[in-house]
Protein backbone atom coordinates (compact mmCIF):
# COMPACT_ATOMS: atom_id res chain seq x y z
CA UNK A 1 0.00 0.00 0.00
CA UNK A 2 1.76 3.35 -1.02
CA UNK A 3 2.04 5.73 1.88
CA UNK A 4 -0.19 8.30 0.37
CA UNK A 5 -3.10 6.12 0.31
CA UNK A 6 -2.25 5.37 4.41
CA UNK A 7 -2.22 9.15 4.89
CA UNK A 8 -5.50 9.53 3.21
CA UNK A 9 -7.01 6.64 4.79
CA UNK A 10 -5.85 8.39 8.55
CA UNK A 11 -7.10 11.85 7.66
CA UNK A 12 -10.51 11.07 6.95
CA UNK A 13 -10.40 8.55 9.94
CA UNK A 14 -9.66 11.29 12.43
CA UNK A 15 -11.66 13.67 10.94
CA UNK A 16 -14.85 11.32 11.22
CA UNK A 17 -13.53 10.99 14.95
CA UNK A 18 -13.82 14.62 14.99
CA UNK A 19 -17.07 15.26 13.64
CA UNK A 20 -18.62 12.40 16.05
CA UNK A 21 -16.87 13.55 19.45
CA UNK A 22 -18.31 16.98 18.34
CA UNK A 23 -21.63 16.01 17.68
CA UNK A 24 -21.55 13.85 20.80
CA UNK A 25 -20.36 16.54 22.68
CA UNK A 26 -23.74 18.86 21.14
CA UNK A 27 -25.78 16.13 22.23
CA UNK A 28 -24.59 15.95 25.34
CA UNK A 29 -25.05 19.71 25.97
CA UNK A 30 -28.13 19.35 24.45
CA UNK A 31 -29.73 16.60 27.17
CA UNK A 32 -28.67 18.89 29.64
CA UNK A 33 -29.83 22.01 28.84
CA UNK A 34 -33.54 19.97 28.40
CA UNK A 35 -32.75 18.60 32.12
CA UNK A 36 -32.64 21.82 33.49
CA UNK A 37 -35.43 23.36 31.62
CA UNK A 38 -37.29 20.37 33.10
CA UNK A 39 -36.16 20.68 36.33
CA UNK A 40 -37.18 25.07 36.56
CA UNK A 41 -40.46 23.92 35.36
CA UNK A 42 -41.25 21.46 37.47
Amino acid sequence: MPWYSFISKALKLYIYSLQYNLFHALFVLYMNFLKEKKDHVL
